[in-house]
C-alpha cells in the first residue's frame, strides 16, 4: 500500500478520528513508519530514541516475537473455547513467576479489561461493593475503571467530576509532594502514615454498616508521577483492607514483567502477596493481550455466581504465542537484570544532574521506570509545568529523544523505555537534558495554572482523602491541605468542599458581585445538593448527611472563601430555612419540603426583617389574621436574602395583637412561591456581597393554610430563637472564609514579587 504524505495523514486523522483521541507532540506530531529495539523512525527516516514506550517491552519489532506471531497466525487463530497448547503453556509460565497461591489465569485483551474483571472477581468473592483506590490513579478507560481513576476524573472540564459513592480515594503515598512529605516528617515511618489513611477509610466504611470489596493500586504509580511507595506501605495497607473484609488487587499493567529490575513483579518490592494481579501492556510487546491472575478460592466464588466468563479474543492462540515469546526473550536476553543495572545507572546520573540544576527537584524510580520532577522553586516545590513542556519539545526537536510528562501537575519527565535500553542511551538522555537546562538561563516561564499557592501551606497538612463527595482533587487544587485541626472526617469534608468551591465559584466570584447576578445559581444549587451540603445537619431519611454543626460551619467557611455572596445565600438556605424546618417542622412538613431543599431542587429563605424591625424583631408589622382554616397575611418584609429566588420561605408574622408581651404574639409560617397574594419586589442592590440576591417581600391578602404553621401558634419567637446561636455561629464562618481568601491572595503575591533577588515571602 502506498504511503501517504504526512499532511494527508494529518488531514484524514482530523476528519475521521475522534477529537478526544490524542497524539504525542500535538503541535507537530510525529509520523512513525517503523521501529526497532529502542529506536523509532519517521517517514523521512529520522531516528528517535524512544524513552516512553513501555508497551514494546522487549524492544520494537523484536525478531523472535514477530516470528512467533507470524508462525502462529499462518497456522491457526480462533477463540479460546477450543483446547490449545499456547493457552495453557502461557498460563503455566505466568503462574511460575508469581507466588504459588496465585495460579488461576483469566485472559483478556487490555489492562482496562483486566482491571474491570478484577473488580468483578472482588465483588463476587467478598459480596461487598465498596472500592478503595489511590489519588492520581489510572487503571483504564472502561466506565467501571474510569470510576476508580481520579487521574481521569481530574481532567474533565464540565463541572466538578465525582466518583460514585461506593468509591473512596486514599492519598497517593508520594514522599516528595504528597500529603506526608519527607521534608516535613524526617525520620518518620511514612509508609505507616500513608497506610493509616487507608485504615481510616476502612473504619468509615465499616461505620456505615458496609464492608470493603477491594483496594486496587499500581505497585508503583505511573500517572501520579513515577511514585515509589514508602517501605512497608502496601504490607500495612493490605492488612487493614483484609481486616475490613476486602481483597487486594495489584495492578502490574505498567510496571510488571521485570521492569522494576530487582523483582519480576513490582508488588514484590513491597513484600506482599496480592489476592488478584492484573497485567497487560508489555505482555504482548504491542500486541493486545492481557490477563488476570488470582487464587483458586476467589475463582471458585466467581464460578458459583452462575455466570460463565468468555472473552472472544482473550487468550487466542496468536496472542498467547506472542506473550510466550516475550517471556522467553526477557529471560534469554537478561532484560530484568538490564532494567536493574541500567535503571540504577540512569538514577545515579540523574541525581548527579540534580546537583547542577536546581530545576530538578527530585529524581526517583525503580529499574527502567523513572521520573524527573521539575520545579520552579526547590523550597516550595512549585511544579515547573511550562518548563517541562519546553524541555520535552527541545529533547524531540534538537536531540531526537522522545519523552513525555505526567503527574498531577504534568511537570514530571517520565522514563519507561523498552527494556533493551542501554547505558549509552542513558548518557545520551542525561547529556541532552543537561544542555537544555543549561541553555534555559534567564528564560521566563509563566507559573502553572494547575498549581495553587495553597500547596505550600505545609504546617496545615493532615487528614485524608475520604470521598465524602468524591472527585478528590480538581485540576489545579491538589494535595496542599489547608486543614487546621479537627477529626479526619472534618478535614476530608473541608478538602472536598474546598476543591469544589475553588473550581465552581472562585473563578466567577468577581463577575457575580460586579453584575449582581449569578445565572448559574440553580445548577450550582443542585451540585451542592448532590454533594450533601444543603442537608448537612438534616436526617438521612430525608436525604440529609446527618453531620454536626461544626461540619456545617466548615462548609460555610470554604464556600465563603470562594464567594462571600453565594455562601451567604447558601447560609440562608441551609441554615435559616432548611435547618429551621428540621428543628421545628412536623413530620408532614419535613416530608413535604426537606427532600427538595436538601437536593437543591428548591431554594429556601427566611423572612424576618422589616423596616424598623430588624434586631427588634417583636416590632414587626406583618400581620396574620385567622379566617377559618387559613391565615391572611398583609404587610412587607425587607432585605430578604434569597427572596427573588426562594421557593420556600420561613415567614414570621404577628398573630396576637393584644398580648402584653409582644414576643408571645408572633407565629412562623411556611410560605411557597406562587401562593395567592404573595409577590416579590425588584431585586435590591447592596454595598457588598451584591451577588446574594435580595428583595422586598409583599403580602396582600395572602392566604396561608393553617397547616403551614411552623411550630405552635404565637410561639414564633421561640422557633426563631431556638437555633439563633447555632445560626450565628455558622454565618460567622462566612467572614472567616473571606479573610482566608485574603490571606490566599496575599500569600500568592508574597511568593511572586521579588525584591533584592528573592521572593519577599522568603524574608520572614
Amino acid at each position: 500500500m502506498e504511503e501517504l504524505p504526512k499532511e494527508k495523514t494529518v488531514q484524514l486523522r482530523n476528519k475521521y478520528i475522534g477529537e478526544a483521541c490524542q497524539v504525542f507532540f500535538a503541535d507537530n506530531p510525529l509520523k512513525i513508519t517503523k521501529a526497532s529495539g529502542q529506536y523509532m523512525f519517521d517517514e523521512k527516516g529520522n531516528k528517535y530514541l524512544d524513552c516512553i514506550n513501555n508497551v514494546c517491552h522487549v524492544g520494537h519489532c523484536h525478531p523472535e516475537v514477530v516470528e512467533a506471531g507470524y508462525r502462529q497466525m499462518k497456522t491457526l487463530n480462533t477463540n479460546s473455547r477450543f483446547l490449545h497448547d499456547n493457552i495453557v503453556r502461557l498460563a503455566e509460565q505466568i503462574s511460575a513467576t508469581l507466588p504459588e497461591e496465585l495460579n488461576v489465569v483469566y485472559y483478556v485483551n487490555s489492562g482496562s479489561e483486566a482491571n474491570d474483571l478484577a473488580l468483578r472477581l472482588a465483588k463476587h468473592y467478598t459480596k461487598n461493593t465498596e472500592f478503595i483506590t489511590l489519588d492520581h490513579a489510572y487503571h483504564g478507560h472502561v466506565i467501571s475503571i474510569i470510576d476508580i481513576s481520579p487521574y481521569k476524573l481530574r481532567v474533565q472540564k464540565d463541572g466538578v467530576q465525582t466518583c460514585p459513592t461506593h468509591v473512596y480515594v486514599a492519598p497517593c503515598p508520594d514522599r516528595y509532594r504528597g500529603l506526608y512529605m519527607d521534608c516535613d516528617h524526617p525520620g518518620e515511618d511514612l509508609g505507616e502514615k500513608y497506610a493509616n489513611e487507608v485504615r481510616d477509610i476502612c473504619k468509615v466504611i465499616l461505620g456505615r454498616g458496609k464492608n470493603v470489596a477491594c483496594f486496587i493500586a499500581e505497585s508503583m504509580q505511573s500517572c501520579g508521577g513515577q511514585v515509589v511507595y514508602p517501605p512497608g506501605y502496601l504490607k500495612q495497607v493490605y492488612r487493614h483492607v483484609r481486616a475490613a473484609g476486602g481483597v487486594c488487587i495489584a495492578d502490574e499493567v505498567q510496571v510488571g514483567f521485570g521492569r522494576a529490575g530487582s523483582h519480576f513483579w513490582t508488588f514484590q518490592t513491597q513484600g506482599v502477596v496480592p489476592d488478584i494481579v492484573t497485567m497487560g501492556k508489555p505482555m504482548g510487546n504491542g500486541h493486545p493481550v492481557a490477563a488476570v491472575v488470582t487464587t483458586k478460592k476467589i475463582s471458585a466464588a466467581f464460578k458459583q455466581s452462575g455466570m460463565t466468563y468468555f472473552n472472544t479474543y482473550g487468550g487466542n492462540p496468536v496472542s498467547c504465542a506472542i506473550a510466550l515469546s516475550v517471556l522467553n526473550v526477557i529471560q534469554k536476553e537478561n532484560l530484568q537484570t538490564n532494567a536493574l543495572e541500567t535503571g540504577n545507572y540512569l538514577l545515579q546520573r540523574g541525581r548527579e544532574l540534580m546537583s547542577k540544576h536546581d530545576m530538578i527537584g527530585d529524581c526517583r524510580g525503580l529499574g527502567l521506570f523513572l521520573g524527573f520532577d521539575l520545579v520552579r522553586d526547590r523550597k516550595t516545590r512549585e511544579p515547573a509545568y511550562n518548563e517541562a513542556q519546553y524541555v520535552l519539545k527541545r529533547m524531540k526537536e534538537d536531540f531526537n529523544i522522545l519523552m513525555s510528562s505526567d503527574g498531577p501537575y504534568d511537570n514530571i519527565l517520565k522514563m519507561k523505555p523498552p527494556m533493551c535500553f542501554s547505558k549509552e542511551n542513558c548518557d545520551q538522555v542525561i547529556s541532552a537534558l543537561d544542555k537544555i537546562l543549561s541553555g534555559m538561563g534567564d528564560r521566563k516561564f509563566e507559573p502553572s495554572h494547575r498549581w495553587s499557592v495553597v500547596d505550600v501551606f505545609r504546617p496545615a497538612r493532615g487528614g485524608g482523602y475520604l470521598k465524602i463527595c468524591c472527585g478528590s482533587n480538581g485540576p489545579w487544587w491538589v494535595q496542599g491541605k489547608v486543614l487546621l485541626g479537627g477529626p479526619d472526617e472534618q478535614k476530608q469534608l473541608r478538602e472536598t468542599v474546598f476543591q469544589f468551591a475553588q473550581k465552581e465559584l472562585a473563578p466567577r466570584a468577581d463577575e457575580i458581585d460586579k453584575t449582581n447576578s449569578f445565572p448559574g445559581m440553580r445548577d450550582f444549587w443542585k451540585k451542592c445538593g448532590d454533594m450533601g451540603l444543603h442537608g448537612i445537619t438534616a436526617p438521612a431519611q430525608y436525604g440529609g448527611s446527618e453531620m454536626g454543626y461544626m461540619e456545617h460551619t466548615l462548609v460555610m467557611e470554604e464556600l465563603s472563601r470562594a464567594s462571600g455572596s453565594i455562601a451567604l445565600s447558601y447560609g440562608a438556605h441551609s441554615n435559616l430555612c432548611l435547618n429551621q424546618i428540621v428543628r421545628n417542622g412536623n413530620s408532614e412538613q419535613k416530608q413535604k419540603y426537606l427532600p427538595d431543599l436538601i437536593a437543591g431542587r428548591k431554594v429556601g429563605a427566611l423572612a424576618m426583617s422589616e423596616h424598623n424591625a430588624g434586631s427588634d424583631v417583636v416590632s414587626m408589622k406583618l400581620r396574620a389574621d385567622k379566617q377559618g382554616d387559613h391565615y391572611i397575611l398583609n404587610g412587607n418584609k425587607f432585605w430578604i436574602t434569597n427572596g427573588p429566588d426562594a421557593d420556600v420561605l420561613v415567614v414570621y408574622a404577628k398573630t396576637d395583637f393584644k398580648t402584653e408581651k409582644p414576643q408571645h404574639g408572633i407565629t412562623a409560617f411556611l410560605v411557597e412561591k406562587g401562593m395567592k397574594g404573595f409577590s416579590t419586589g425588584p431585586k435590591l442592590d447592596k454595598l457588598g456581597m451584591r451577588g446574594s440576591n435580595t428583595c422586598e417581600l409583599i403580602f396582600q391578602d395572602c392566604h396561608i393554610p393553617a397547616s403551614q404553621m411552623l411550630g405552635q401558634i404565637n410561639r414564633g419567637v421561640y422557633v426563631l430563637m431556638s437555633g439563633l446561636d447555632i445560626e450565628r455561629c455558622i454565618l460567622a464562618a462566612g467572614p472567616l472564609g473571606i479573610m482566608q481568601a485574603c490571606c490566599d491572595v496575599a500569600f500568592k503575591y508574597a511568593h511572586e514579587r521579588e525584591c533584592f533577588g528573592e521572593k519577599i515571602g522568603h524574608f520572614q
